[in-house]
C-alpha cells in the first residue's frame, strides 16, 4: 500500500460512516460525530468535472467540523486533470484523506465512465490514483489552487470554509479507493490487482456487482 496515513492509527475493529449520496451531508455527519462517532467518517461524492469548471456550490458538500476527524472528502469522475484540480481543492480544505468513487453503479454515473464505469477501464483508473497522489504530494510542496487555474471565486470560498479552523500542516495525505467486486460480473482479483499496482492507502470493496 502507499502512503497510509491515519488509517495507520485507526483502532481495530474499523467502523466507518460510509459516503452515501443524498445521506452523508454536513448535518448527517454532525449527528452521527457527537452521538455515535465512527472511527473515520467520508462525505457524499463530489463530481470532479463540476468542481474543476468552477461549480462553486458543489463545495458545500464538504464542510465539516473538526470532531468529524479523521474525515475524507470522496470525488467521483473520469477526467484525470478535474481529479488533479479537485484534489488539490481538498487537499486546501484541511481532509485527512480524498477517497475516489469506483463503485457506484448508477446508470448515469457509470456509462459515463465514472464510479463503477472505471472498473471496466483500469488503465483510466490507475491514471486516476496516481494523479490524485501527485497532487497530494504537489499541495504538500507548496502547490497553490491559483496556478493550476482554479478560478478566483473558488479559492475565495475555500478560504472562507477554512474560516476559524487555524493553521495547517501542509502533509502528504493518503488516497484510498472505494469500489465494488465488479461492474456487471465478478472481477474482484483481477480488478484488486490492478489497484495495487499503484499503491493506494486503502481500498474499501462492496460485496456485489
Amino acid at each position: 500500500m502507499g502512503k497510509r496515513g491515519f488509517w495507520d492509527k485507526l483502532k481495530k475493529p474499523i467502523v466507518g460512516l460510509a459516503p452515501m449520496d443524498g445521506v452523508t451531508d454536513f448535518a448527517f455527519r454532525h449527528m452521527l460525530a457527537k452521538y455515535g462517532k465512527p472511527s473515520i467518517i467520508f462525505t457524499e461524492f463530489v463530481n470532479v468535472e463540476g468542481l474543476a469548471r468552477g461549480a462553486v456550490k458543489m463545495l458545500s458538500a464538504f464542510i465539516y467540523e473538526e470532531k468529524e476527524r479523521p474525515i475524507v472528502g470522496q470525488l467521483f469522475g473520469v477526467e484525470v486533470d478535474s481529479f488533479y484540480k479537485s484534489a488539490l481543492m481538498l487537499c486546501a480544505l484541511g481532509f485527512d484523506g480524498i477517497d475516489i468513487n469506483m463503485g457506484c453503479p448508477v446508470n448515469k454515473i457509470a456509462k459515463r465512465g465514472s464510479g463503477a464505469g472505471l472498473i471496466k477501464t483500469p488503465e483510466i483508473a490507475k491514471k486516476i490514483i496516481l494523479t490524485v497522489k501527485k497532487a497530494a504530494e504537489d499541495f504538500a510542496n507548496g502547490a497553490e489552487l491559483k496556478d493550476v487555474g482554479v478560478s478566483d471565486e473558488m479559492i475565495k470560498k475555500i478560504e472562507e470554509m477554512n474560516f476559524g479552523k487555524g493553521e495547517f500542516v501542509r502533509k502528504i495525505i493518503p488516497i484510498s479507493v472505494k469500489t465494488r467486486i465488479g461492474y456487471d460480473k465478478i472481477v474482484a482479483e483481477e480488478w484488486v490487482k490492478h489497484l495495487l499496482e499503484v499503491k493506494p492507502a486503502n481500498i474499501t470493496m462492496h460485496g456485489r456487482t
